[in-house]
């Protein structure tokens, strides 16, 4: 009995010396400053287009490759040449961003970490190749709602512990988002918006079918030489349409919004361009999302929270629908429903 308590105690000391000695060591692995290098070096290694000419589409992505060699850190760590560097070897680094024009075209800007083919990143405290490092991501608006090329300016630099680089570690990044377009006449009877296109009208058509995503069609007149975008998507929840509106629950006090969450089944939100008009009519596809019972009846508001009917009827345009399970009393009773 005595050599068993006399084990465990020695095992409990073994277990508290590795804590000691190895967790400190790890921990303090961090990015204290700037060592050489710059992010006009490094971003060629994530593609292959000039920094002040950029040409996007809507989604895509610029990457610029970190790596350990750029920086100095708070243990003395000497990296080699061209070695990956890690998300918590950056815990002291943020990276920021100054837009000049075109704010409309950017998601956001901050850190991740993936395989960049054909790299020469060195792991991390190693010596194998692998082609994966942490990066700065710069994310371009996946919903651009635009019928024309748009042009942007903006500078990406990084700060440590608070101090802001802007020589060493940062970057000018110029270019121009451009959209697709496709020319439609009386021969086409729908056309997908959803991912961005562009549709031009080559004549005057009536009655054209615009799938807008999300199980969102719109109906509508086009007119030769104008131009026509949309897309819709659902939103998550009451709080994302309280957030996407930047409403207060203060704004928006006559109607008690949180307890009918759960009355409140989907939320839409629609973005378009040529398309808010009278004469626009919308359906939604009750079968585009599974969340939809086929034998149950659903009732739609619109962004004033006025009752225009249920699914499976053709609505006039608004830029938010409520989809209901049952007709909400408080919506029915606002003044604009009278």
């Amino acid at each position: 009995m005595k050599m068993s308590i006399k084990r465990i105690c020695s095992f409990l000391m073994m277990i508290s010396m590795i804590f000691t000695f190895y967790l400190p060591v790890s921990a303090a692995t961090r990015v204290d400053g700037f060592e050489a290098g710059s992010l006009y070096d490094h971003f060629h290694l994530g593609q292959s287009q000039d920094p002040d000419d950029l040409t996007v589409t809507p989604g895509d992505e610029i990457r610029i490759p970190l790596t350990a060699d750029m920086f100095t850190y708070s243990d003395g760590k000497v990296p080699i040449y061209m070695e990956a560097i890690t998300f918590s070897q950056l815990s002291r680094v943020r990276v920021r961003t100054r837009v000049r024009s075109g704010s409309s075209v950017l998601d956001y800007v901050q850190f991740d970490q993936d395989y960049f083919d054909g790299k020469p990143f060195i792991q991390s405290g190693g010596t194998t190749f692998s082609g994966k490092t942490a990066y700065i991501s710069v994310k371009f608006a996946k919903e651009f709602v635009s019928v024309e090329d748009k042009d942007f300016a903006f500078s990406i630099y990084l700060s440590i512990n608070g101090k802001p680089y802007y020589d060493e570690l940062s970057i000018d990044l110029a270019g121009t988002m451009k959209v697709t377009t496709e020319q439609v006449d009386k021969s086409t009877e729908r056309i997908d918006l959803s991912e961005g296109l562009v549709a031009e009208a080559e004549e005057n058509i009536q009655g054209i079918c615009l799938d807008l995503g999300s199980g969102l069609q719109v109906y509508t007149n086009m007119f030769e030489g104008q131009k026509y975008c949309g897309v819709a998507k659902v939103l998550e929840g009451v709080d994302a349409y309280l957030a996407d509106r930047e409403l207060t629950m203060l704004e928006i006090e006559e109607v008690d919004l949180p307890n009918l969450y759960t009355d409140i089944v989907m939320v839409y939100k629609v973005q378009s361009v040529g398309l808010n008009r009278p004469s626009t009519s919308v359906k939604i596809d009750k079968e585009a999302d599974e969340i939809f019972y086929a034998d149950r009846t659903y009732h739609v508001y619109d962004e004033d929270l006025r009752y225009i009917g249920v699914i499976g009827d053709s609505f006039p345009y608004s830029d938010y629908y409520f989809v209901t399970g049952e007709r909400i009393a408080q919506f029915d009773a606002l003044p604009v429903n009278q």
